[in-house]
This record gives C-alpha cells, sequence and structure tokens, in this order.
C-alpha cells in the first residue's frame, strides 16, 4: 500500500491518521454510515489515484475510475472479507475499473490484463518478503510502502530502472531486461541488489516498524 496519506494531509485528522486502514474499512464493515465510508475514502484515495494515473494519463479518466471505485466499494462492501486487506480488494476494484476505461478508449476487448495485474498490494508483497513487516501493528505497511517506493526513486539509474519495472509496473524479469536492453542475469542481479538496498534502508530508518530474522 504504497501512496497512502500522507502525515500532513488535510482531508484527514490526526486521530483518523492513527488509525490503520484495516480498522477502518473493518469499522465501515460494522456500521455502513457515510461517516466511516468517508475517513476510509479519505486514506486510500491518494493510493488509488497514484495508481490509477500510472494506466490512465488523462485525468478525467483517473476521476471517473476513482467514482466508478468508490461507488463499488460502497454498493459490494457485502462481498469484502475483512480478513484480507482492504487494499488489495479495493485496488483489485480500481484496476478493473481502469481496464475497461482503456478497453473503451482503444475499442478493443482483448486488452491486455498484465499491465494492471500489479497493485501496490504487490510491493507490499515485495516488503513482506524482506522479512521485515509485523503486520499486527498499524499502519506499518503503509508507512514501509511509502518508503521503499521513496527509496527506489532515488536509487542510482540501473537500480530504479530495474526495480521500478520490476515492482511498480509489475514487469516480469524477462520484460525488464528486454525493454532496457539487460541480458537476463545482470536483470536479475540488479532486482536482487536493489531490493537489499531497499531492505537495508528500511531497516535502518524504521526500526521501530521493522523486524529481521
Amino acid at each position: 500500500m504504497l501512496f497512502h496519506i500522507k502525515k500532513n494531509e488535510k482531508s484527514m485528522s490526526k486521530k483518523t491518521a492513527q488509525v490503520s486502514l484495516q480498522s477502518l474499512a473493518s469499522t465501515f464493515c460494522s456500521t455502513r454510515t457515510e461517516r466511516d465510508f468517508t475517513k476510509l475514502y479519505d486514506r486510500i484515495r491518494p493510493g488509488v489515484f497514484v495508481y490509477l494515473h500510472k494506466y490512465l494519463p488523462n485525468a478525467d479518466d483517473v476521476e471517473d475510475a476513482i467514482s466508478l471505485t468508490f461507488a463499488k466499494a460502497w454498493s459490494k462492501i457485502e462481498q469484502y472479507d475483512p480478513y484480507y486487506q482492504f487494499s488489495t480488494w479495493i485496488y483489485g476494484i480500481a484496476r478493473n475499473e481502469a481496464l475497461q476505461i482503456i478497453r473503451g478508449r482503444r475499442g478493443n476487448i482483448e486488452v491486455s490484463y498484465d499491465a494492471l495485474s500489479e497493485s501496490s498490494s504487490g510491493m507490499e508483497k515485495f516488503i513482506e518478503t524482506c522479512e521485515i513487516v509485523d503486520p499486527s501493528d498499524y499502519n506499518k505497511i503503509d508507512i514501509l510502502y511509502e518508503a521503499a517506493v521513496s527509496t527506489i526513486e532515488k536509487l542510482p539509474k540501473t537500480y530504479h530502472l530495474a526495480l521500478w519495472k520490476r515492482e511498480m509496473e509489475g514487469k516480469k524479469e524477462k520484460e525488464v531486461a528486454e525493454e532496457l536492453g539487460w541480458n537476463l542475469m545482470t536483470t536479475k542481479t540488479r532486482i536482487r541488489k536493489g531490493r537489499q538496498i531497499i531492505k537495508n534502508h528500511l531497516i535502518k530508518n524504521y526500526a521501530d516498524l521493522c523486524h529481521t530474522k
């Protein structure tokens, strides 16, 4: 869950910011009130916006997809199982809405689903693979996800390109290698080293949120 609300986001109260996304989702599932839905919306909308913008360059399309995504989240909340991460569910809805818009714009119902197969939860899985996340504590994945992507953006160019395409765009290692003109072994090595750099950064700078074996 990479691009969630910043600490200085005006639309969210300090108290709400201290509540995990999962807790906000569970509360709305129980109450089904507009007030609790608004809290949930305020928390995750920034992430959904950034995610959709990667695939829908047109700002109007992004806003349309956001409106459709949250309208479905409201009307179909009974389909969400609180046992699972809410981010995975909501990003899945957003992904489908983006795909529908792309299909409409291109007039092609065969548009590949692969380009939309990775959401922020993909990066979340990467963080978990680093074995540094304790998901029992509030908001850790949100914070670490945002920090991880920020670190990717600051990496040396070779690592940045490799990791951005692999983790953020969901490309396969072979696809990354072909797009960048690298051999597959070099690509795998740079992805592995880039991940290690991020892991070390998170452990060093977010020790209170991380654990290691």
